[in-house]
């Protein structure tokens, strides 16, 4: 099992490529930001992360926020993800269950906040799992969440290119195929999420914007740069191998010192700044009183 990884937490960055190194750098610069914004809230036990994935997030966001790892209040309570495969960060977790959002394992009003990371997008039936997460919480609780927001489609260099010059109907394809490729079922306003969220018995309490335009068109440059290749012959494959030869021989993740050197001062600005839109949101909403 992975250990906790050590780093400054004022260099957040350096962490996220750390626990991200499995991916490529564009997915650390996205979770780092991410990480943040839960690292700065008051995660009142018990607390339920639905949508987990393999861990990564939670273990950064548990080093950024707690004291020393082991203790009492450095592990999330509960873990679900419906592929149980993928978890490999036990030390930020107490448990750790295979589980569905729209089908919870847990009684009524056992968990006092819930988070969820990028997950309620790929949701096709997203109310049926807000009124399940409603269920398990206490009259009260806190539910904590990032999604995508209706700024995520326009952000994309292309499209925006393709929109300008009148070709709309080439721009709405491409983004309709960008988000099915990331199985994206909803990028939404804040409005929309925020009716979605009252169908589901919680209130809005609160939301800020995450992930500027110039940050965006990184990441996916980024991404986009990994998956040039053919087949299991692409360049982020050999990225990662390169990445796997120098850790055995250096026991140092060179291609993380790399991208944090070129990638540093972007990821520090964008922390500092405030966003009057972004391609991601961050909410804090509420289970409302006496919900059903």
């Amino acid at each position: 099992m992975p250990e906790q990884i050590q780093f400054d937490k004022r260099d957040i960055l350096r962490g996220s490529l750390e626990y991200f190194h499995q991916y490529n750098p564009g997915t650390a610069l996205w979770r780092g930001i991410e990480a943040t914004c839960f690292a700065e809230i008051d995660l009142v036990p018990p607390v339920l992360d639905v949508g987990c994935g393999d861990g990564a997030f939670g273990a950064l966001t548990m080093y950024l926020s707690r004291k020393e790892a082991g203790s009492k209040d450095s592990k999330i309570d509960m873990g679900i993800d419906v592929h149980s495969e993928k978890f490999i960060n036990t030390w930020a977790y107490k448990y750790f269950l295979r589980a569905d959002a729209i089908e919870l394992p847990f009684p009524n009003g056992y968990f006092n906040t819930v988070i969820s990371n990028c997950v309620l997008e790929h949701i096709q039936d997203v109310i049926s799992a807000l009124t399940e997460i409603n269920r398990v919480l206490k009259d009260g609780g806190r539910f904590y969440i990032t999604v995508p927001s209706v700024y995520f489609n326009q952000y994309f260099l292309i499209t925006s290119l393709l929109s300008k010059i009148g070709m709309n109907a080439v721009a709405n394809r491409i983004v309709k195929m960008r988000n099915k490729k990331l199985s994206h079922h909803h990028t939404l306003t804040i409005g929309e999420w925020q009716a979605i969220l009252t169908k589901g018995s919680f209130e809005l309490v609160s939301h800020k914007y995450i992930i500027s335009k110039i940050m965006q068109r990184i990441v996916f440059l980024i991404f986009d740069i990994y998956n040039i290749g053919i087949g299991r012959f692409t360049i982020g494959n050999v990225m990662r191998k390169l990445d796997l030869v120098c850790f055995s021989y250096f026991n140092k993740r060179l291609l993380s010192l790399f991208f944090h050197r070129i990638l540093g001062g972007s990821f520090q600005k964008e922390l500092n700044c405030s966003l009057n839109e972004g391609a991601g949101i961050f909410i804090s909403a509420r289970k409302a009183l006496y919900s059903k």
